[in-house]
C-alpha cells in the first residue's frame, strides 16, 4: 500500500494505492519485490482459517522492509470464526 499526502485548503488529503499480493508460496519472490514499493501494509487474517504459514513469511518480510503494518481480521461473522 502506497500513501501520498497533500494539503488542500488546510485539509490533508491521502491517496492510497493498494497492491494485492498472492498468498501462495510460489509467489513469495513477487511478494517481497512488491513490498519494496510500499510504505505500509494491511495484514489480512481470515478468522475462520487463522494465520497461515505464508502469512507469517510475508509478515516478517514486511517487518524486515521497515513497513508500518496494520492487522485486520476478516470474516469474523462466520460461525467457525476464531476471534480470540
Amino acid at each position: 500500500m502506497l500513501c501520498t499526502k497533500e494539503s488542500v485548503a488546510g485539509k490533508e488529503k491521502f491517496l492510497l494505492n493498494l497492491i494485492d499480493t498472492p498468498g501462495h508460496v510460489d509467489f513469495s519472490y513477487e511478494v517481497i519485490r512488491s513490498l519494496s514499493s510500499c510504505q505500509g501494509a494491511l495484514l489480512l487474517v481470515d478468522a475462520s482459517q487463522g494465520i497461515q504459514a505464508q502469512t507469517l513469511s510475508t509478515y516478517w518480510a514486511a517487518v524486515d522492509a521497515g513497513l508500518k503494518i496494520i492487522p485486520v481480521v476478516t470474516k469474523i461473522d462466520l460461525q467457525n470464526a476464531m476471534v480470540e
